[in-house]
Parts: C-alpha cells; structure tokens; sequence
C-alpha cells in the first residue's frame, strides 16, 4: 500500500517534470524564433546599408549623378556600373519578399518590398533598367515594381538634390 501511494507520488512528479521540461523547451524555441527574427532583420538592415555605400564609391557616385542629371551621357563602364547597383536593389527585394513569405518580418510583402527599392527608381536609368530587365525578375517583384513604378517622377532623384541645393544656397545668403 505505501509503495503504491509512494510509485504515484512519483509517477506524478515524473509527469510534473515532463510538462516543465516542454514547457522549458518551448520558452527556448520561441527565444531561438525572435533572436532568429532580429538577426535576419539586423541583416536586411546591414544589406540595404551595404548598398547605399556602394552609391558613395567613385565609380557608382559618379555614374548616379550621369544618370540622375546627364542620362543621356552615361558612359558604357558607368552603365554597367547602374547595371550591378540596380541587380542589387532587386537582390533587396527578393530578400525582404524572402524574410516576410517565411514569417521573419510581420508587414505587408508589397509595401516590404517597395520600401527597400523604391529609393533606386528616381531616375530615368532606373526606369528604363526596369522596362528592359522586367522579364528577368522574378514575377512577385517586378509586379509590384510594376503597381509602384507610376507613383514615382524619373526626375525624382534630380528634383531632390536640386531642392538640396537650394535650400544650401539659401543658407549660405
């Protein structure tokens, strides 16, 4: 009679430990998901970075301002150039389209997307890089590329830093 009232007491305990034991092993999933989540956002955040650094090199600075002011005067080393800056805006998007489809980033894929490639489309190059690489993006990015384009002037970038730059001169008086 005692052994059976100690064998459930145990059996109990047994049981007590199982739940806490899944219960401890679920806390540290859900720790392993959100750290999983701030270390692919902290990614996305250091790729996007990455990129606009790229912008300030010699030879992509100075093909941005060709393409921003002079398109028309893009030479063919700057061209290729744009070429690989625009590839990897969209390498952004696909990216970030990734990281929302599998749950890491709780937004809207369009607007995720279109926030991470919207600034690259304010010029002319950037219209026209679009128009002639649309079939060579994938579906999920060019469509919304594609609903967004419109809402943004191919003379966005220029009309930006020539408000800049008078809002400098203004100062400077």
């Amino acid at each position: 009679m005692k052994s059976e009232i100690v064998s459930r007491w145990l059996g109990v305990g047994a049981n007590f430990g199982v739940l806490l034991g899944l219960f401890l092993l679920w806390t540290e999933i859900s720790q392993n998901k959100q750290m999983t989540r701030v270390e692919l956002g902290a990614g996305q955040v250091s790729f996007v970075q990455q990129n606009w650094l790229g912008a300030t090199t010699g030879t992509l600075s100075e093909a941005l301002s060709v393409a921003i002011y002079e398109p028309e005067k893009l030479t063919k080393r700057q061209l290729v150039a744009l070429d690989h800056y625009m590839r990897n805006t969209v390498a952004a998007g696909i990216r970030v389209s990734y990281l929302v489809r599998m749950g890491v980033f709780d937004l809207d894929s369009d607007v995720a997307v279109w926030t991470s490639m919207r600034p690259a489309m304010g010029n002319q190059f950037a219209h026209s890089w679009f128009s002639a690489n649309r079939s060579n993006i994938p579906p999920q990015i060019s469509s919304v590329i594609d609903r967004h384009l419109s809402d943004i002037s191919p003379n966005r970038d220029r009309q930006r830093l020539d408000q800049i730059e008078a809002s400098l001169g203004a100062l400077s008086q």
